[in-house]
């Protein structure tokens, strides 16, 4: 796999965070607060330096925004520039926009009581005026858009879900299953919420269970399965929730569903070991699978519709395209042949830059 890698980039520090757009555009942030953002053909438009570890990036048209320790960070998506920070109750957890406003949640985790003891749900608008704080006693484990408002999946001891409007009112709602909630996010048109006992419910009731693993997160192929990734499996259910394939006794660093190879959609996870980590490449349909690498532990994989990005603890940031990698595992090309053409074509960006 590593031979049929379109891009591969160096990040300087290992890769906290990464994010692509719709247009192939990557941002990738650094365990020591480096953001760095490459356009589509992989040349690097800027670098910038975030006061901490960049947890979370969230992008639009003008602005990128990043969780780095304690603070929420604006950064001119053109320049690079930060535009302005704000400095959070805790640690900043993740970042969201929606609409013209932008909601990051913070928590604040005591070692004595080893529990979190305060968290809180903060929302700006994109010039960085604080608009309001709603502080509660459950942990926000998750912040997601919807179409019309923005949803939270709560701890205990409240759990259920709270569903926050522009003026920062709280509407709590509660699941069929009570247990606190670990994972959600919109799933192909409708807001899906992993727990920490294994349940996968929607607001509408409960979808299926995996028994004794908590839930950290829930995908969709294009054949409209699910794919749930759990503390120790990965399971594929149809819409009749019936079991299509499982990998058991696998714990996973990064998962996301990628694009198509021969035809069948693929699941990318990575699985770490010790210091190193495994990247596999997973048929949607079957289970299968179809390719694998090794490489340093992994942290992040995101993907667009024809892009895998894969960034890893030795600070590096790999791009596999979907044209590209088919064509190798296909091997209707010679790899050095292709690895010189794209060396020719680097090194030409380099002197039309000059």
């Amino acid at each position: 796999m590593i031979g049929a890698c379109w891009m591969t980039r160096l990040l300087g520090e290992p890769v906290s965070s990464l994010s692509i757009d719709e247009s192939n555009d990557i941002i990738a942030g650094g365990w020591s607060g480096v953001l760095s953002y490459w356009d589509c053909d992989g040349d690097n438009s800027w670098s910038t330096k975030l006061p901490d570890r960049i947890g979370c990036i969230i992008s639009n048209q003008e602005f990128v925004f990043a969780t780095a320790g304690l603070h929420i960070v604006a950064v001119s998506r053109t320049s690079g520039e930060v535009l302005w920070q704000f400095a959070l109750e805790g640690s900043a957890d993740e970042v969201v926009i929606h609409g013209e406003r932008v909601y990051a949640t913070s928590s604040v985790y005591d070692i004595e009581h080893n529990d979190f003891i305060d968290s809180a749900v903060w929302c700006f608008s994109f010039d960085g005026e604080h608009l309001w704080t709603k502080h509660m006693d459950e942990r926000p484990w998750t912040i997601f858009p919807d179409n019309k408002a923005v949803i939270i999946g709560l701890g205990r001891p409240k759990m259920g879900i709270a569903i926050i409007n522009q003026d920062g009112d709280l509407n709590y709602q509660q699941l069929d299953s009570n247990s606190p909630v670990t994972f959600g996010g919109l799933i192909g048109s409708r807001p899906l919420f992993g727990h920490a006992n294994g349940d996968i419910s929607s607001i509408d009731g409960n979808i299926t269970s995996i028994t004794g693993e908590s839930i950290e997160g829930v995908l969709t192929d294009n054949q409209e399965n699910l794919i749930v990734v759990a503390e120790h499996s990965v399971q594929s259910f149809n819409n009749n929730q019936s079991l299509l394939w499982v990998m058991k006794n696998l714990q996973t660093s990064g998962h996301a569903i990628g694009f198509e190879i021969n035809n069948i959609q693929t699941f990318w996870c990575a699985q770490p070991d010790g210091l190193n980590g495994t990247l596999k490449v997973i048929s949607c349909d079957s289970g299968q699978q179809i390719t694998a690498m090794s490489c340093s532990k992994i942290s992040n994989i995101v993907a667009s519709g024809n892009r895998v990005v894969v960034g890893n603890e030795a600070g590096e940031v790999l791009v596999w395209d979907a044209d590209m990698l088919n064509r190798r595992l296909e091997g209707d090309i010679d790899p050095a042949q292709d690895d010189r053409k794209r060396a020719m074509r680097d090194r030409l960006k380099a002197l039309k830059k000059r």
